[in-house]
């Protein structure tokens, strides 16, 4: 049947291909995906740079941004262990995870930035950029300390940012494909 016949108006019918001026990329989803993955690109590429800035005060700080609060964190671990709580927290512990903690941001953006098929590049660009900043730290702060424990905690910060954008990706093209 065509169009405008037999009761079905000509503007209630789609194509069931996309029309021939437009190749096969360039259906609705795809379109839709691309300038939602544009925005969402542009979006983590600035909060990339408000990340890196804050990075960048906390890492070039003249003293170890814990130095205020150590002795209390000490105290409250103290206290918590006398009452036999927490037992497996620690100093270290808690430092190595601070670690951990700030480099998933990195991992996490620069892995929306580069998308789903080379998302793993967040994880050596964590490594490299922690691995840099634990260098400069130990050549240019006299009163920070660069360590290799610092440089796997951050690595493996970036590797759960990478995996978490991975996985978000890979759930939006799935959502995509299956409203």
């Amino acid at each position: 049947m065509r169009p405008g016949r037999i009761g079905i108006p000509a503007d209630d019918v789609r194509p069931l291909r996309p029309p021939a001026h437009t190749t096969q990329t360039e259906t609705p989803l795809n379109t839709t995906l691309a300038s939602d993955t544009t925005r969402i690109r542009r979006v983590a590429a600035v909060l990339l740079a408000v990340y890196a800035v804050a990075v960048i005060v906390v890492v070039a700080w003249p003293t170890p941004v814990d130095a205020g609060s150590h002795a209390w964190l000490s105290g409250v671990l103290k206290s918590l262990h006398s009452r036999h709580l927490l037992m497996f927290l620690s100093y270290p512990l808690i430092e190595f995870t601070s670690n951990v903690i700030m480099f998933v941001p990195l991992g996490l953006l620069v892995g929306v930035l580069f998308g789903r098929r080379r998302w793993a590049w967040a994880i050596a660009l964590g490594c490299g950029v922690s691995a840099l900043i634990e260098l400069l730290q130990f050549l240019l702060l006299p009163g920070r300390f660069g360590t290799i424990d610092d440089v796997i905690a951050n690595t493996l910060g970036a590797l759960i940012g990478a995996l978490i954008a991975r996985s978000i990706l890979a759930w939006r093209i799935r959502r995509a494909l299956h409203p």
